[in-house]
Protein backbone atom coordinates (compact mmCIF):
# COMPACT_ATOMS: atom_id res chain seq x y z
CA UNK A 1 0.00 0.00 0.00
CA UNK A 2 1.34 3.50 -1.07
CA UNK A 3 1.31 5.48 1.80
CA UNK A 4 3.09 9.28 2.36
CA UNK A 5 6.27 9.93 4.66
CA UNK A 6 5.88 12.37 7.40
CA UNK A 7 5.53 15.62 6.43
CA UNK A 8 8.85 18.12 5.83
CA UNK A 9 9.22 21.77 7.07
CA UNK A 10 8.55 22.90 3.88
CA UNK A 11 5.05 21.49 4.02
CA UNK A 12 6.00 18.90 1.17
CA UNK A 13 5.11 15.14 1.30
CA UNK A 14 6.61 12.02 -0.39
CA UNK A 15 3.81 11.11 -2.36
CA UNK A 16 2.65 9.54 -5.40
CA UNK A 17 1.04 12.56 -6.59
CA UNK A 18 4.31 14.76 -6.04
CA UNK A 19 6.57 11.95 -7.80
CA UNK A 20 3.82 11.93 -10.71
CA UNK A 21 4.53 15.84 -10.82
CA UNK A 22 8.37 15.38 -10.78
CA UNK A 23 8.07 13.30 -13.62
CA UNK A 24 6.18 15.62 -15.35
CA UNK A 25 8.03 18.38 -15.01
CA UNK A 26 11.37 16.58 -15.89
CA UNK A 27 9.36 15.39 -18.86
CA UNK A 28 9.08 18.84 -19.95
CA UNK A 29 12.50 20.28 -19.43
CA UNK A 30 13.51 17.36 -21.65
CA UNK A 31 11.44 18.64 -24.31
CA UNK A 32 11.82 22.15 -24.15
CA UNK A 33 13.31 23.41 -27.66
CA UNK A 34 15.34 26.02 -25.73
CA UNK A 35 17.46 27.17 -22.87
CA UNK A 36 14.20 29.55 -21.75
CA UNK A 37 11.33 27.48 -22.16
CA UNK A 38 13.69 24.82 -20.13
CA UNK A 39 13.91 27.08 -17.24
CA UNK A 40 9.91 27.98 -17.50
CA UNK A 41 9.16 24.32 -17.76
CA UNK A 42 10.97 24.09 -14.62
CA UNK A 43 10.30 27.03 -12.56
CA UNK A 44 6.70 26.02 -13.30
CA UNK A 45 6.96 22.62 -12.12
CA UNK A 46 9.18 23.29 -8.74
CA UNK A 47 6.98 26.21 -7.54
CA UNK A 48 3.99 23.63 -7.81
CA UNK A 49 6.24 21.09 -5.46
CA UNK A 50 7.65 23.42 -3.72
CA UNK A 51 4.88 26.14 -1.39
CA UNK A 52 7.39 29.55 -2.12
CA UNK A 53 6.32 33.36 -1.60
CA UNK A 54 9.46 35.04 -3.43
CA UNK A 55 12.59 33.96 -5.86
CA UNK A 56 15.71 36.15 -5.72
CA UNK A 57 18.25 35.73 -8.29
CA UNK A 58 21.91 37.33 -7.40
CA UNK A 59 24.44 37.38 -10.37
CA UNK A 60 27.94 36.96 -9.42
CA UNK A 61 28.95 36.31 -12.46
CA UNK A 62 31.70 38.84 -13.70
CA UNK A 63 31.73 40.94 -10.57
CA UNK A 64 34.47 41.40 -7.54
CA UNK A 65 33.82 39.47 -4.76
CA UNK A 66 30.74 40.56 -2.23
CA UNK A 67 29.01 42.27 -5.52
CA UNK A 68 25.83 41.06 -6.93
CA UNK A 69 22.86 42.58 -9.09
CA UNK A 70 19.57 41.24 -8.01
CA UNK A 71 16.25 40.28 -9.85
CA UNK A 72 13.34 39.74 -7.32
CA UNK A 73 10.62 37.71 -8.68
CA UNK A 74 7.50 38.69 -6.06
CA UNK A 75 4.88 37.24 -8.20
CA UNK A 76 4.54 33.42 -7.74
CA UNK A 77 1.47 32.82 -9.01
CA UNK A 78 2.25 34.51 -12.17
CA UNK A 79 5.08 32.64 -12.91
CA UNK A 80 3.42 29.69 -12.07
CA UNK A 81 0.74 30.69 -14.86
CA UNK A 82 3.78 31.63 -17.40
CA UNK A 83 2.61 34.74 -17.30
CA UNK A 84 6.26 36.00 -15.93
CA UNK A 85 9.17 34.76 -17.11
CA UNK A 86 12.51 33.19 -15.51
CA UNK A 87 14.91 34.92 -17.22
CA UNK A 88 14.21 38.25 -15.25
CA UNK A 89 11.86 39.63 -17.73
CA UNK A 90 8.94 41.52 -15.88
CA UNK A 91 10.63 41.09 -12.49
CA UNK A 92 11.80 43.72 -10.51
CA UNK A 93 15.21 44.11 -11.75
CA UNK A 94 18.03 46.35 -9.83
CA UNK A 95 20.26 47.16 -12.99
CA UNK A 96 23.05 48.49 -10.50
CA UNK A 97 25.84 46.39 -8.74
CA UNK A 98 25.34 46.21 -4.92
CA UNK A 99 27.20 45.03 -1.51
CA UNK A 100 25.96 44.22 1.78
CA UNK A 101 22.45 43.89 2.75
CA UNK A 102 21.36 40.10 3.50
CA UNK A 103 22.41 38.88 0.02
CA UNK A 104 25.80 40.41 0.03
CA UNK A 105 26.32 39.29 3.56
CA UNK A 106 25.38 35.63 2.45
CA UNK A 107 26.99 34.99 -0.35
CA UNK A 108 30.46 36.17 1.02
CA UNK A 109 29.77 33.23 3.03
CA UNK A 110 30.15 31.34 0.29
CA UNK A 111 28.18 28.30 1.36
CA UNK A 112 24.54 26.72 0.91
CA UNK A 113 22.41 27.69 3.90
CA UNK A 114 19.00 27.39 5.45
CA UNK A 115 17.03 30.56 7.68
CA UNK A 116 14.70 29.42 9.71
CA UNK A 117 13.87 33.00 11.29
CA UNK A 118 14.57 36.22 9.23
CA UNK A 119 14.42 40.02 10.07
CA UNK A 120 15.16 42.13 7.24
CA UNK A 121 13.10 45.10 8.00
CA UNK A 122 15.57 47.89 6.74
CA UNK A 123 17.54 45.55 3.92
CA UNK A 124 18.57 47.47 1.37
CA UNK A 125 16.80 45.22 -1.23
CA UNK A 126 14.44 42.91 0.43
CA UNK A 127 13.29 45.19 3.43
CA UNK A 128 9.46 46.48 1.41
CA UNK A 129 9.00 42.13 1.62
CA UNK A 130 10.37 42.19 4.99
CA UNK A 131 7.02 40.81 6.77
CA UNK A 132 6.43 37.92 3.99
CA UNK A 133 10.29 37.18 4.25
CA UNK A 134 10.38 34.50 7.46
CA UNK A 135 12.36 31.78 5.99
CA UNK A 136 14.87 30.91 3.14
CA UNK A 137 17.48 29.00 1.37
CA UNK A 138 20.20 30.56 0.02
CA UNK A 139 21.80 28.11 -3.29
CA UNK A 140 24.98 29.08 -4.97
CA UNK A 141 24.51 28.41 -9.01
CA UNK A 142 27.60 26.63 -10.62
CA UNK A 143 28.38 27.13 -14.11
CA UNK A 144 31.69 26.31 -16.22
CA UNK A 145 33.53 25.75 -12.47
CA UNK A 146 32.22 28.91 -10.92
CA UNK A 147 29.68 30.37 -9.28
CA UNK A 148 27.66 32.11 -11.37
CA UNK A 149 24.44 33.18 -9.66
CA UNK A 150 22.64 32.42 -6.25
CA UNK A 151 19.15 31.86 -6.00
CA UNK A 152 17.28 32.99 -2.64
CA UNK A 153 13.76 31.47 -2.08
CA UNK A 154 11.53 32.82 0.44
CA UNK A 155 8.78 31.74 2.84
CA UNK A 156 6.42 33.78 5.25
CA UNK A 157 6.35 30.98 8.15
CA UNK A 158 9.50 30.62 10.13
CA UNK A 159 10.91 27.34 10.24
CA UNK A 160 9.30 26.14 6.90
CA UNK A 161 13.14 24.25 5.20
CA UNK A 162 14.59 21.99 6.49
CA UNK A 163 18.39 20.17 5.66
CA UNK A 164 16.55 17.67 3.15
CA UNK A 165 14.79 21.01 1.58
CA UNK A 166 18.27 22.64 1.10
CA UNK A 167 20.00 19.48 -0.13
CA UNK A 168 17.48 18.94 -2.58
CA UNK A 169 17.10 22.68 -3.85
CA UNK A 170 20.45 23.01 -4.45
CA UNK A 171 21.23 19.70 -6.37
CA UNK A 172 17.90 20.35 -8.46
CA UNK A 173 18.56 23.71 -8.81
CA UNK A 174 22.34 23.13 -10.78
CA UNK A 175 21.65 20.27 -12.59
CA UNK A 176 18.48 22.22 -14.19
CA UNK A 177 20.95 25.30 -14.65
CA UNK A 178 23.65 23.15 -15.80
CA UNK A 179 20.89 21.23 -18.45
CA UNK A 180 19.52 24.98 -19.72
CA UNK A 181 23.51 26.10 -20.13
CA UNK A 182 23.61 23.22 -22.74
CA UNK A 183 20.34 23.73 -23.72
CA UNK A 184 21.31 27.63 -24.52
CA UNK A 185 24.53 26.32 -26.50
CA UNK A 186 22.18 24.13 -28.93
CA UNK A 187 20.02 27.37 -29.08
CA UNK A 188 23.13 28.81 -30.48
CA UNK A 189 24.23 25.56 -32.61
CA UNK A 190 20.47 25.53 -34.10
CA UNK A 191 20.76 29.39 -34.85
CA UNK A 192 23.86 29.04 -36.92
CA UNK A 193 22.92 25.44 -38.81
CA UNK A 194 19.60 27.72 -40.02
CA UNK A 195 22.30 30.73 -40.72
CA UNK A 196 24.54 28.32 -42.85
CA UNK A 197 21.88 26.72 -44.64
CA UNK A 198 20.89 29.29 -45.67
CA UNK A 199 24.56 30.34 -47.15
CA UNK A 200 24.29 26.75 -48.52
CA UNK A 201 21.00 27.11 -50.24
CA UNK A 202 22.17 30.68 -51.75
CA UNK A 203 25.75 28.90 -52.99
CA UNK A 204 23.53 25.73 -54.42
CA UNK A 205 21.15 28.46 -56.36
CA UNK A 206 24.67 29.53 -57.93
CA UNK A 207 25.40 26.55 -58.86
CA UNK A 208 22.33 25.45 -60.18
CA UNK A 209 22.75 28.59 -62.29
CA UNK A 210 25.88 27.52 -63.92
CA UNK A 211 24.53 24.64 -65.25
CA UNK A 212 23.26 24.90 -69.00
CA UNK A 213 19.16 25.36 -68.81
CA UNK A 214 18.09 24.48 -71.15
CA UNK A 215 20.91 22.11 -72.80
CA UNK A 216 21.94 23.56 -75.99
CA UNK A 217 20.39 21.90 -79.55
CA UNK A 218 23.15 20.40 -81.17
CA UNK A 219 22.93 18.87 -85.03
CA UNK A 220 22.45 15.97 -85.10
CA UNK A 221 23.33 14.51 -81.12
CA UNK A 222 20.45 13.88 -78.19
CA UNK A 223 21.82 14.98 -75.10
CA UNK A 224 20.19 14.26 -71.87
CA UNK A 225 21.38 15.34 -68.17
CA UNK A 226 20.73 14.53 -64.58
CA UNK A 227 22.04 16.01 -61.42
CA UNK A 228 21.78 15.29 -57.73
CA UNK A 229 23.50 16.86 -54.88
CA UNK A 230 24.32 15.09 -51.48
CA UNK A 231 23.84 18.33 -49.89
CA UNK A 232 22.10 21.81 -51.42
CA UNK A 233 25.75 22.80 -52.65
CA UNK A 234 27.87 19.90 -54.60
CA UNK A 235 30.99 19.49 -56.57
CA UNK A 236 29.93 17.56 -59.44
CA UNK A 237 29.48 19.63 -62.79
CA UNK A 238 28.38 18.87 -66.52
CA UNK A 239 28.31 21.66 -69.46
CA UNK A 240 27.58 21.54 -73.11
CA UNK A 241 29.22 24.32 -75.60
CA UNK A 242 28.56 24.23 -79.18
CA UNK A 243 31.89 25.62 -80.79
CA UNK A 244 32.20 27.77 -84.19
CA UNK A 245 33.46 25.00 -86.63
CA UNK A 246 30.17 23.09 -85.92
CA UNK A 247 31.07 21.04 -83.27
CA UNK A 248 30.16 20.57 -79.47
CA UNK A 249 32.31 19.82 -76.18
CA UNK A 250 30.49 18.28 -73.36
CA UNK A 251 32.04 18.17 -69.95
CA UNK A 252 31.29 16.21 -66.69
CA UNK A 253 33.73 17.24 -63.63
CA UNK A 254 33.31 16.16 -60.44
CA UNK A 255 35.45 18.71 -57.61
CA UNK A 256 36.88 16.13 -54.74
CA UNK A 257 34.90 16.88 -51.59
CA UNK A 258 31.13 18.26 -51.07
CA UNK A 259 29.79 21.87 -49.81
CA UNK A 260 30.42 25.36 -50.85
CA UNK A 261 34.16 24.48 -51.40
CA UNK A 262 33.86 22.35 -53.63
CA UNK A 263 30.93 24.47 -55.14
CA UNK A 264 33.36 27.34 -55.70
CA UNK A 265 35.77 24.86 -57.62
CA UNK A 266 32.92 24.15 -59.85
CA UNK A 267 32.59 27.92 -60.55
CA UNK A 268 35.86 28.66 -61.19
CA UNK A 269 35.63 25.58 -63.75
CA UNK A 270 33.25 26.93 -65.15
CA UNK A 271 34.40 30.74 -65.59
CA UNK A 272 37.52 29.09 -67.39
CA UNK A 273 35.36 26.87 -70.11
CA UNK A 274 33.09 29.40 -71.18
CA UNK A 275 36.24 32.61 -70.44
CA UNK A 276 38.98 30.88 -73.50
CA UNK A 277 38.75 33.94 -76.43
CA UNK A 278 40.72 31.41 -78.06
CA UNK A 279 37.93 28.91 -78.72
CA UNK A 280 35.57 31.24 -80.12
CA UNK A 281 37.55 30.88 -83.34
CA UNK A 282 36.73 27.90 -85.81
CA UNK A 283 40.36 27.60 -86.50
CA UNK A 284 41.55 27.04 -82.86
CA UNK A 285 38.09 25.39 -81.52
CA UNK A 286 39.35 23.15 -78.58
CA UNK A 287 39.80 19.05 -79.00
CA UNK A 288 39.14 17.22 -75.33
CA UNK A 289 42.83 16.83 -74.44
CA UNK A 290 43.25 20.34 -75.66
CA UNK A 291 40.82 21.30 -73.34
CA UNK A 292 41.80 19.25 -70.52
CA UNK A 293 45.12 20.73 -70.60
CA UNK A 294 43.77 23.80 -70.72
CA UNK A 295 41.63 23.73 -68.02
CA UNK A 296 44.26 21.93 -65.56
CA UNK A 297 47.26 24.63 -66.46
CA UNK A 298 44.26 27.25 -65.60
CA UNK A 299 43.22 25.34 -62.44
CA UNK A 300 46.40 24.58 -61.12
CA UNK A 301 47.50 28.42 -60.78
CA UNK A 302 44.44 29.36 -58.62
CA UNK A 303 44.56 28.83 -54.67
CA UNK A 304 41.56 25.60 -54.42
CA UNK A 305 42.40 24.33 -50.82
CA UNK A 306 43.96 21.15 -51.88
CA UNK A 307 41.06 20.35 -53.92
CA UNK A 308 41.05 18.48 -57.13
CA UNK A 309 38.81 17.51 -60.37
CA UNK A 310 38.04 14.48 -62.36
CA UNK A 311 36.89 15.54 -65.86
CA UNK A 312 35.55 13.43 -68.79
CA UNK A 313 35.94 15.80 -72.02
CA UNK A 314 34.08 14.89 -75.64
CA UNK A 315 34.13 16.77 -78.47
CA UNK A 316 30.83 15.22 -80.81
CA UNK A 317 31.80 15.78 -84.69
CA UNK A 318 28.10 15.64 -86.34
CA UNK A 319 30.01 15.26 -89.89
CA UNK A 320 31.79 11.84 -89.38
CA UNK A 321 29.29 10.76 -86.47
CA UNK A 322 32.72 10.85 -84.16
CA UNK A 323 32.98 11.42 -80.47
CA UNK A 324 36.99 12.21 -79.35
CA UNK A 325 37.32 12.01 -76.28
CA UNK A 326 39.58 12.02 -72.99
CA UNK A 327 39.68 11.61 -69.36
CA UNK A 328 41.28 13.70 -66.53
CA UNK A 329 40.92 10.90 -63.87
CA UNK A 330 37.68 9.93 -64.56
CA UNK A 331 35.70 6.71 -64.65
CA UNK A 332 35.18 5.62 -68.23
CA UNK A 333 32.10 6.42 -69.93
CA UNK A 334 29.83 3.52 -70.62
CA UNK A 335 29.12 2.76 -74.56
CA UNK A 336 25.61 0.87 -74.99
CA UNK A 337 25.93 -0.61 -78.59
CA UNK A 338 23.26 -1.69 -80.88
CA UNK A 339 23.03 -5.55 -80.01
CA UNK A 340 22.35 -4.18 -75.84
CA UNK A 341 26.15 -4.68 -74.99
CA UNK A 342 28.04 -2.34 -72.84
CA UNK A 343 31.54 -1.50 -73.17
CA UNK A 344 33.49 1.50 -71.44
CA UNK A 345 34.89 3.52 -73.88
CA UNK A 346 38.61 3.77 -73.91
CA UNK A 347 40.33 5.79 -70.72
CA UNK A 348 42.24 7.54 -72.89
CA UNK A 349 43.97 10.81 -70.58
CA UNK A 350 45.75 11.18 -67.90
CA UNK A 351 45.89 12.83 -64.28
CA UNK A 352 43.14 14.55 -62.50
CA UNK A 353 42.90 18.41 -62.73
CA UNK A 354 44.86 20.34 -60.52
CA UNK A 355 47.31 18.09 -59.41
CA UNK A 356 50.13 18.78 -62.02
CA UNK A 357 50.43 22.24 -63.95
CA UNK A 358 52.74 20.76 -66.48
CA UNK A 359 50.14 17.65 -67.56
CA UNK A 360 49.23 16.37 -70.94
CA UNK A 361 46.04 14.37 -72.01
CA UNK A 362 46.09 11.49 -74.50
CA UNK A 363 42.55 11.44 -76.59
CA UNK A 364 40.49 9.01 -78.20
CA UNK A 365 37.74 8.59 -81.23
CA UNK A 366 34.83 6.79 -81.09
CA UNK A 367 32.24 6.08 -84.17
CA UNK A 368 29.11 6.30 -83.05
CA UNK A 369 25.86 5.20 -84.66
CA UNK A 370 22.20 6.16 -84.60
CA UNK A 371 20.77 3.93 -81.96
CA UNK A 372 24.18 3.81 -79.62
CA UNK A 373 24.61 5.73 -76.80
CA UNK A 374 27.26 6.97 -73.90
CA UNK A 375 26.83 7.58 -70.84
CA UNK A 376 29.32 9.52 -68.95
CA UNK A 377 28.72 9.05 -64.82
CA UNK A 378 29.99 10.49 -61.48
CA UNK A 379 31.41 8.40 -58.85
CA UNK A 380 28.61 8.91 -56.79
CA UNK A 381 26.56 6.53 -59.75
CA UNK A 382 29.03 3.90 -59.05
CA UNK A 383 29.87 3.99 -55.54
CA UNK A 384 26.63 4.59 -54.32
CA UNK A 385 25.70 2.06 -51.30
CA UNK A 386 23.14 0.06 -49.99
CA UNK A 387 21.59 -0.16 -46.34
CA UNK A 388 24.42 -3.07 -46.42
CA UNK A 389 27.29 -0.51 -47.20
CA UNK A 390 27.57 -2.76 -50.37
CA UNK A 391 28.46 -0.67 -53.90
CA UNK A 392 26.27 -0.14 -56.74
CA UNK A 393 29.04 -1.19 -59.02
CA UNK A 394 29.93 -0.19 -62.67
CA UNK A 395 29.27 -3.76 -63.44
CA UNK A 396 25.38 -3.22 -62.43
CA UNK A 397 25.68 0.22 -64.32
CA UNK A 398 26.02 -1.42 -67.24
CA UNK A 399 23.24 -4.23 -66.60
CA UNK A 400 20.86 -1.52 -65.54
CA UNK A 401 22.41 0.60 -69.13
CA UNK A 402 21.78 -2.86 -71.17
CA UNK A 403 18.12 -3.32 -70.42
CA UNK A 404 17.24 -0.01 -70.40
CA UNK A 405 15.90 2.17 -73.52
CA UNK A 406 18.38 3.43 -76.17
CA UNK A 407 16.84 6.56 -75.64
CA UNK A 408 18.96 8.96 -73.56
CA UNK A 409 15.80 10.64 -70.93
CA UNK A 410 14.87 7.01 -70.62
CA UNK A 411 18.22 5.53 -70.06
CA UNK A 412 19.16 7.92 -67.60
CA UNK A 413 15.39 7.37 -65.44
CA UNK A 414 16.42 4.05 -65.25
CA UNK A 415 19.75 4.50 -63.74
CA UNK A 416 18.51 6.74 -61.60
CA UNK A 417 15.80 4.76 -60.78
CA UNK A 418 17.89 1.50 -59.80
CA UNK A 419 20.24 3.76 -58.12
CA UNK A 420 17.60 4.69 -55.75
CA UNK A 421 15.93 1.42 -55.40
CA UNK A 422 19.17 -0.01 -54.82
CA UNK A 423 20.08 2.62 -51.81
CA UNK A 424 16.97 3.05 -50.53
CA UNK A 425 16.96 4.61 -47.05
CA UNK A 426 20.84 4.89 -47.15
CA UNK A 427 21.65 8.91 -47.51
CA UNK A 428 22.77 10.06 -50.43
CA UNK A 429 27.16 10.29 -49.82
CA UNK A 430 28.08 11.99 -53.00
CA UNK A 431 26.53 13.89 -55.80
CA UNK A 432 25.37 11.79 -58.81
CA UNK A 433 25.39 13.09 -62.19
CA UNK A 434 24.40 11.80 -65.51
CA UNK A 435 25.22 12.89 -69.07
CA UNK A 436 23.90 10.51 -72.11
CA UNK A 437 25.14 11.55 -75.93
CA UNK A 438 22.83 9.40 -78.76
CA UNK A 439 23.05 10.32 -82.04
CA UNK A 440 20.49 10.81 -84.14
CA UNK A 441 19.19 9.41 -87.59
Amino acid sequence: MNQATPDRADGSARTPERVALQLRMLEMVSRSPSSAAAMRAFAQGYLVLHRIDVMVRAVVHGLDGGAYRVARYADIPALVAGRQRIDGANSTSLSEVLRGGFIGSTIEGGVPRRFDDLRLGGDPVLGDLAPRLRSAVALPIFLDGAVHHWSFYFRPEPGAFDDQSLEDALLTGNLIVGAASRLSLLDEVRSLNAALEREFEDVAAVQRSLLPQPIPRIPGLGIAARYLTSRRAGGDYYDVLPLPDGTALAIVADVSGHGAGAATVVAMLHAVLHGRESWRDPATAPGPAEALAVLNEELSRRPIGGNFITAFAARWNPSERRLDHATAGHPAPLRRGLDGRVRALDAAGGLPLAIERETSYEEASTALAPGELVVAYTDGISEARDDAGRLFGVDRLALVLGAAPPHPEAALDAILGAVSEFSSRAARADDQTLLALAPLR
